[in-house]
């Protein structure tokens, strides 16, 4: 039988590893389709937008609201978050923008 989807190997009974991106295991069985288990997808093939921060890459999903989490407003400004929009608190000045890489 050979290696399900998002995996690979020579076939199940020698062993399959999950592709780059994907966590699981996969297990020969002697009953169809002989093997259990399967390879997921984690948050390490998802690109967050500006203003997200990724969650840890071993998180399970491919969507934005599973692999990304808000980028809290900085010290001295108020708002939701980043992505919504911060202002400065009184006495501070300046603007708040979301960037696509770390600062």
């Amino acid at each position: 039988v050979a290696c399900p989807t998002n995996s690979h190997g020579t076939d199940v009974p020698s062993g399959c590893s999950c592709d780059k991106g994907y966590t699981g295991a996969i297990t020969a069985t002697t009953s169809s389709p002989f093997f259990s288990g399967a390879c997921q997808a984690t948050c390490s093939l998802f690109t967050c937008p500006v203003g997200f921060k990724p969650k840890p890459s071993d998180t399970l999903g491919n969507s934005q609201a599973l692999c990304c989490e808000a980028v809290a407003c900085p010290t001295n400004s108020k708002g939701d978050d980043v992505a919504k929009g911060c202002t400065c608190d009184a006495g501070f000045a300046g603007s708040v923008t979301a960037i696509a890489q770390s600062p």
